[in-house]
């Protein structure tokens, strides 16, 4: 007799019955009755191949029966000895409707595997399981385990199985002996590595521990496989992730000792080249791993002198550590790579306007990467360069200096923010071919204008001028009468009666205006319902929810249409910005910080999201010394 998900149920009542603490790894039982399936299945394969059509027939209907169970041994018998064992065997897995989701599984679940078995592609079947490994609350934890113990290729199935044991661990005991008794209850017996993983990770949420004696011991056998190359299905790789997430969750655990070993272990299984170690040293940074980093660069010198990503990463590994004057020697040995030659120099008069234009996108490539480790100073100095060794007509200059004034702004650097704008301004308004240029790349000289006013507004603000900020913002808001950060500084700004009613005047108009819009484009979406009407209705609901929440309004309005801005546009970091804001209004402060942290992750640096994080998180410490 079969369960639902295919196992007999003498097997998915053996995987579930050990109790907390006890040996997860399958009985003598377990194992006898899966061999025994498994001999059946073999035997109606050779069926396939017999003279007999009616034995040849029955085969084919029992094994379509047996469905997951067959998957495997029928993938296998595709190189079988038998011609017409071949054939059928292919046809057969070819016709099979296998079912990755279940009826049990969640709708997110079933829908982004509906078309699983169609993806030839293996990044793109990565991608799938982990969209079902971030479903919250673990709702995909049974369909990964599926994946674990049918998936005939077993680098997908060691993802899946990996993908689990990085899913954010439940902080209840009865939530966490769920989690096992699900992944039990799938794997059976299954004796696949990943399957081996997955129990032992079982035995860990039983008993809410992470045991390193044992993880060791999986990592030893994997690294054994993989160096005697016994098994084609395992290499470095596979053993690397295997590391990299067993250090995780020892660090999680608490064990700093066992998880700085671990990933000390893994230095030796890092693929040469660029891209390799960028990642690795990434990863360490991530998870404070900072030994591992200096462990790399003094290892592997010369990679690490040529890459300014690797002596940045070096950079703030040493800054963690506490010696700031080593992180900012190594940090100015990183710009100094590759660098632009000097304007008006000799080398720049023979370089082609192609390579400087590359460099320069190599420069904001590292000034991105920056940024999204939120190492901002640094950043600022990788635009820096560009912006004063290229003149101002390169058009790569003019999307560095918006960007370099975009940082400064996010970092209240008002003045900075300013002066980075000031010569595109000054080269707009005398040279039209240089505007049409920029057209092409979105700079418009009349929002350019507005910027720099309601930049000088905000630098007056800043500075106690109240009245010069008063000035600047209108003079902003006629250039750029949709803009809501204009309406919300206003509002912020102190003010006598007049200036009030002012405000006010043009805060209900905005919000009159982007009421409208909200209407016009959910019509338009319900006309059109594709995917350019989902993204104008998103951003005009986005538009409305930003201004009410930082301002004056239907605060629960503003988080409705917000949730519905991400429903139709999921995971948009400002989107989410704005929502942890609309949380925010409304006094959900857990909610918004919880939101905002998504929204930085996503962001890639964005010290705007940044420092609304930080104000949620202040706000929640001011709860917390004054409850009431």
């Amino acid at each position: 007799m079969l369960s639902r998900f295919g196992l007999p149920v003498a097997l998915l009542l053996v995987a579930i019955g050990p109790g907390m603490g006890q040996d997860l790894s399958p009985s003598a039982e377990a194992v006898q009755a899966e061999t025994d399936q498994q001999n059946e299945i073999r035997q109606w394969i050779e069926r396939l191949g017999d003279e007999s059509y009616a034995a040849r027939a029955r085969a084919e209907t029992e094994l379509r029966r047996m469905g997951l169970m067959a998957f495997d041994l029928l993938h296998e018998a595709s190189a079988h000895e038998d011609s017409e064992v071949v054939i059928a065997a292919r046809h057969l897995v070819s016709s099979l409707q296998v079912s990755w989701a279940s009826d049990s599984d969640s709708l997110e679940v079933r829908e982004i595997l509906a078309d699983y078995g169609n993806i030839q592609n293996e990044a793109e079947q990565k991608t799938m399981l982990t969209r079902v490994a971030q479903i919250p609350n673990r709702a995909g934890l049974a369909a990964l385990c599926r994946f674990v113990r049918f998936e005939s290729n077993q680098r997908i199935s060691r993802e899946a199985a990996l993908l689990v044991m990085q899913q954010e661990e439940d902080a209840s005991e009865s939530d966490r002996n769920q989690a096992a008794n699900t992944i039990l209850s799938i794997l059976g017996a299954n004796q696949r590595s990943p399957s081996v993983w997955l129990r032992a990770y079982a035995d860990d949420l039983r008993r809410g521990v992470y045991d390193a004696e044992r993880w060791q011991q999986l990592i030893e056998s994997e690294r054994t496989l993989a160096d005697g190359r016994r098994d084609l299905q395992t290499d470095n790789d596979a053993v690397l992730e295997l590391i990299r997430t067993c250090a995780q969750r020892a660090l999680l655990a608490g064990n700093t000792e066992t998880a700085n070993r671990l990933a000390l272990q893994s230095l030796d299984l890092i693929p040469p080249g660029r891209t390799a170690l960028i990642d690795a040293v990434t990863w360490a940074l991530d998870h404070r791993f900072f030994e591992v980093v200096k462990q790399m660069q003094q290892q592997k010198p010369v990679p690490f002198e040529k890459e300014p990503l690797l002596l940045y990463a070096t950079a703030e590994a040493y800054q963690n550590g506490g010696n700031d004057s080593q992180a900012e020697a190594i940090a100015a040995r990183a710009v100094k790579l590759a660098p632009l030659p000097l304007k008006d120099s000799i080398e720049s008069e023979k370089m082609t306007q192609d390579d400087k234009e590359n460099l320069a996108f190599r420069h904001r490539e590292i000034a991105i990467w920056l940024a999204a480790r939120q190492q901002f100073p640094w950043a600022i100095r990788e635009y820096q360069h560009i912006v004063d060794r290229l003149n101002i007509e390169i058009i790569v200059s003019a999307t560095t200096r918006d960007d370099l004034s975009r940082m400064h702004q996010g970092l209240g650097q008002y003045k900075a923010a300013i002066d980075a704008l000031l010569p595109i301004q000054e080269r707009l308004r005398k040279d039209q071919e240089y505007e049409r240029q920029l057209r092409g790349v979105e700079i418009w000289p009349t929002a350019l204008d507005s910027r720099i006013d309601f930049l000088k507004g905000k630098l007056a603000t800043q500075e106690k001028k109240i009245e010069e900020a008063q000035a600047l913002y209108r003079k902003a808001l006629l250039s750029s009468k949709l803009n809501a950060d204009i309406v919300i500084a206003m509002f912020r700004l102190q003010g006598d009666e007049e200036w009030q009613k002012e405000v006010n005047r043009e805060l209900e108009k905005m919000t009159r205006t982007y009421e409208q819009f909200v209407a016009s484009r959910e019509h338009n979406h319900r006309r059109d319902n594709d995917a350019a009407s989902s993204e104008n209705l998103a951003s005009a609901l986005n538009q409305y929810a930003w201004l009410v929440a930082n301002t004056a309004g239907d605060k629960r309005q503003a988080l409705r249409y917000s949730l519905r801005s991400l429903e139709l546009q999921p995971d948009r970091a400002m989107y989410l910005d704005t929502l942890a804001r609309c949380h925010f209004a409304v006094g959900e402060l857990k909610e918004a910080i919880a939101v905002q942290t998504k929204a930085v992750a996503l962001g890639l640096g964005d010290p705007d999201l940044i420092s609304q994080l930080i104000e949620f998180k202040a706000a929640q410490a001011a709860n917390e010394t004054n409850p009431e």
